[in-house]
Order: C-alpha cells, then sequence, then structure tokens
C-alpha cells in the first residue's frame, strides 16, 4: 500500500475502469481525486468524496458487501462497514472489540450501525458482572458513534454500571431501534426520557422465569415518538401495556406476543393506520380457558369493529385462540396461524374454516409442529370446506418417527380437502428429535439401540428415507391428490428447493420442474 506522505496515488482496477486515489490515508473522509492526473484511456474518474457519501447512507450491512465486491478499489473504502456494521461484545469480549475499533490510533466509530451488549456472570456464577468495561465503550459508542441506529441489550438491572448506560441512551439523537429484553421498571423510564427519533421499538417486558414486579414498572409512552414510530413489538406485558397519550399514526407493524391486552378498540385508537399485525395471548390465560370468557371478549371487539377500524390491515398473525378472541372482521389479503403449545383441536379448525368465510383471505398459512397422527385426525374430522382460498403457505416440524407412517404427505392431503380450490401450495418442512412412546417405537428402539447416540440424529429407518428422498415423487403424490393445484414449492432439510409447475390431465397430473429464477417469479408475484 503507499505511503500516506504521497499526496496523490492512482490505482486503477483493470476490472472496473474506475481510477480512485490510494485508500491507504487513514484519514478517509478527507479523500478527494487528484484532478490533475488524468485517467487512462477509456477508464472514469469516481469522486470519492459521491462514493463516500453513498457509502455514508447506506441502509443495510448486505448492500455494503454489494458495494465491497464492486472493484478492488473499490473495496477498500467499503470493507470497513462491512466489518464493524453490528458490534457486539460483553464484559468478557470487549477488550478485544475495543482494539479492534481503536487500532493503528485510527476510531472507526463512524463505521458502526448496530450495537448489541451482552451480560456476564460474576465468577461465583449467582450473580452478574458489573460489566464496567462493556458498558464504557457502549457510552462511548452511543456518544461518538454518528451513524448509529440500533441498540440492543438485556435489561439495565443486569448491569452494575446501568445508570451510566440510561444516561448515555437518553442523550443520544442517532438511534432509530430499540431492543431491550427482560425489561424492567428502570428500563420502562429510559425509554420514557429519550430524545431519539425511534422508528421501531421492541420491549420484552417479563419472561415466564422471570416476572416483572408490576407494581413498580410504568409502561412508557409510546404517544413520545409517534412522530417516526413504525414498528412495535412488545412482548410478555403481564397487564402492564398502556395504550400511548395521543395515536401513532405511522405505525405499520404492531407485534403483541403472550400479551394480556386484549381490548380491540384500544388497540385500534392507538394504532389507527397499521399494516402488519402480529397478536399472541398468554396461553396459560385463554389456551385452556373458560370459553364463556373468550366469547364474551370476541362480542365486545366486534362491536368495537362498527367504523372499520383497521382500513389498512392486510396481514394478521395468530393463533386460533388469538384470533377466535380477537375477532376481526376486514377483509384480509393474508392470515398467517401459528400452532400454540395446546395444539389444534378439531373445534379450532371447525371454527377457523367458518370465520375464513367473513375475512375471505387470498393466502392462508399455518405454522405447525406435527408430533403424532391425531393432528390428522383432528384435519380429517372437520367436516365444513373453504372453497375460495388460492395460496396455501405449510411450515411444518414434523417428528422424525412419524417418517414411517408418512405424516407429512398425510398433513397436506387433509389440508388439501379442507381447502379444495388452493392453485398454489407452498411446503416447508423441518425434521424434530422426538421418541415414539408408542410399543412399537419400543421395540425398535432396542433393535436400532445406536440411533439415539452423538451423531445418530435419527434411527436407521428414518436416515434412509431422507437420504433417498424424491421429490419429484412426492411432489406427484401431492398433484395427484390436489385436483386443484398449479404451482408447488417443496423445501426439505438437505434438499436443494424445488418448483414445479402442475397441469392437471384425464390421465393424472403432469409436472414441469422450474428453474429456480422462474419460481422464485411466481412466489414474488403472488406475495408468498
Amino acid at each position: 500500500m503507499a505511503s500516506s506522505s504521497k499526496s496523490v496515488a492512482q490505482l486503477h482496477d483493470p476490472f472496473s475502469c474506475v481510477t480512485l486515489k490510494d485508500p491507504g490515508s487513514r484519514r478517509l473522509a478527507s479523500v478527494s481525486i487528484d484532478r490533475t492526473s488524468p485517467a487512462p484511456d477509456g477508464c472514469t474518474v469516481l469522486n470519492v468524496d459521491c462514493l463516500l457519501y453513498s457509502l455514508r447512507h447506506i441502509h443495510t450491512r448486505e448492500d455494503a458487501l454489494s458495494m465491497a465486491l464492486t472493484c478492488r478499489t473499490i473495496y477498500a473504502y467499503a470493507i470497513a462497514y462491512v466489518q464493524y456494521w453490528n458490534i457486539s461484545f460483553n464484559e468478557e469480549t470487549v477488550e478485544a472489540v475495543r482494539f479492534q475499533l481503536l487500532k493503528d490510533d485510527c476510531p472507526r466509530f463512524q463505521f458502526v450501525r448496530e450495537l448489541s451488549i451482552g451480560y456476564a456472570l460474576s465468577l461465583n456464577m449467582m450473580s452478574f458482572s458489573e460489566s464496567e468495561k462493556a458498558v464504557s465503550l457502549a457510552v462511548e459508542l452511543l456518544a461518538k458513534a454518528d451513524h448509529l441506529e440500533s441498540l440492543q441489550f438485556r435489561s439495565l438491572d443486569l448491569f452494575g454500571a446501568g445508570r451510566r448506560l440510561a444516561v448515555a441512551c437518553e442523550e443520544n439523537q442517532t438511534l432509530r431501534k430499540l431492543n431491550i429484553s427482560r425489561a424492567g421498571p428502570n428500563d420502562c423510564a429510559l425509554v420514557n426520557n429519550m430524545k431519539a427519533p425511534l422508528s421501531s421499538m421492541h420491549l420484552e417486558l417479563s419472561t415466564p422465569l422471570i416476572p416483572i414486579a408490576n407494581q413498580d414498572l410504568v409502561f412508557p409512552d409510546l404517544a413520545h415518538f409517534s412522530s417516526t414510530l413504525e414498528e412495535v413489538k412488545i412482548c410478555y406485558d403481564d397487564g402492564s401495556f398502556r395504550p400511548p397519550s395521543a395515536p401513532c399514526k405511522k405505525v405499520r407493524t404492531l407485534v403483541l406476543k403472550n400479551t394480556a391486552c386484549v381490548n380491540l378498540s384500544m388497540l385500534t385508537k392507538a394504532f389507527p393506520n397499521i399494516r402488519k399485525l402480529k397478536y399472541y395471548t398468554d396461553p396459560l390465560t385463554y389456551g385452556l380457558g373458560d370459553r364463556s370468557i373468550m366469547d364474551s371478549l370476541a362480542r365486545e371487539n366486534l362491536r368495537a369493529q362498527i367504523n372499520d377500524p383497521w382500513p389498512f390491515l392486510e396481514s394478521v398473525t395468530a393463533d386460533i385462540t388469538s384470533l377466535c378472541i380477537l375477532n376481526l372482521r376486514c377483509q384480509l389479503q393474508r392470515l398467517n396461524i401459528h400452532q400454540n403449545f395446546f395444539g389444534m383441536r378439531k373445534s379450532d379448525l371447525s371454527w377457523l374454516v367458518e370465520y375464513l368465510d367473513l375475512i375471505g383471505p387470498r393466502t392462508l398459512g399455518f405454522t405447525i409442529n406435527v408430533f403424532g397422527l391425531d393432528f390428522v385426525r383432528n384435519i380429517t374430522a372437520v367436516k365444513e370446506r373453504y372453497m375460495d382460498l388460492k395460496n396455501l403457505i405449510i411450515d411444518m416440524a414434523c417428528a422424525t418417527f412419524l417418517v414411517r407412517k408418512e405424516a407429512p404427505f398425510k398433513v397436506l392431503r387433509a389440508f388439501g380437502r379442507l381447502f379444495p380450490s388452493i392453485t398454489h401450495l407452498v411446503v416447508r418442512i423441518k425434521w424434530t428429535n422426538s421418541i415414539d412412546r408408542s410399543f412399537g417405537g419400543f421395540l425398535r428402539r432396542i433393535w436400532d439401540h445406536d440411533s439415539r447416540f452423538d451423531g445418530h440424529a435419527w434411527p436407521r429407518y428414518e436416515r434412509r428415507w431422507m437420504e433417498t428422498l424424491d421429490t419429484h415423487k412426492f411432489a406427484e403424490q401431492l398433484a395427484n391428490c390436489l385436483s386443484s393445484v398449479q404451482f408447488l414449492f417443496l423445501e426439505f432439510p438437505g434438499r436443494p428447493r424445488s418448483y414445479w409447475q402442475v397441469e392437471q390431465t384425464k390421465k393424472g397430473s403432469r409436472l414441469l420442474k422450474l428453474s429456480c429464477d422462474a419460481g422464485e417469479d411466481i412466489l414474488k408475484a403472488r406475495g408468498l
């Protein structure tokens, strides 16, 4: 690399036809093109100031990497953004991170966009480390990293120097995204005092194992960020969530997970313009609760929808219990159903099929766990049908021992009978280790005694089935039993994704395997 004493050192990349000044100078922000030296014939002189300006305004690390791979000379300027875009450390690793940020007496704070602070246990493993060094570096970054946009950490109470961190957060004005897990009273107070124009906020207020003291917690007033806030995610609020004092009209995505908030009227007034809603009530409160209570909540929420409160709502993700309580009546483009801890009962599925007639989604997605064939029996026992669905997405985690019983195919066939008009089917399957508790499963474990040791994730039969899986044959089976399907997407662990165009003929189904690009174009066109 050229010496920094040279005022001008032109570098020519034969692959890019771009001429740049030598990037060896440590003061990258002051680099500029030497206007007196002509560029080689056929090459373009790139203004480095424009390049640096562009790099400062890229939105993702992937964009920085794409620019870095353009040519060797641009790589020299862009690689620092790739290396230091996301910084993560705790008390044990902070010294190594500090060395990288400050080596050669050249601070690299201007490249940091995302900061994640971890905690460390003390030596006796019974308490958390004071984390003085980690907090010190975090405070320095919050003060000096002019382009820092994202901050993630666990509760201030896990840091002995948490008050210093809180003050630095309150004074920072560059942050756009804040993610606090195990948040308690001090964290909520911090959010209330922040000056930064947050666009995304994620607060996990407690976990099932570490409840918070609700009597000391005052939920922050999100109206403080009403002019900038676009995404809100609140988890485990345990009844502490309170609506903002003024509507947050710019919020487009709202996520409430394990929430005690079941008042739809309150939510629609607080966030009137949302497009995507993810909503999960506390399964321990409502999953096995009194059905009459759920029906009462559903009636109240129905009355709150007289004036079409969410006119822009496009997508809802929920479990069936939460969806029943929410009782939405607006037309949706997409509905995603996630199986909760208690599974999907026949009564749940019957209610869902009838409910789909009221909201008419074009796309329906299921995220399910299949640990027994009783799940298939629950689906096949439903007599109702929904005839207007076109796109069906199945994300299935299936127990390995069910491979021998063809559970994945049976589940998909059963869903196909519930929704006989589907034209586009997307299937993603992953395997989960689970033990067959039947007597036959016990005998097979004796025969296949080595299958549960390290290095043998699955029994021999399941391993052999997965190794010899013929995706074309699987797709053909599906196409033959789903008479309306026109397109299939299949994804299995250890197999490349496959895309199939299906033509239904009098003699059966005819499959044409599509290229990855053609298949992805179809998925993109239909929003899948």
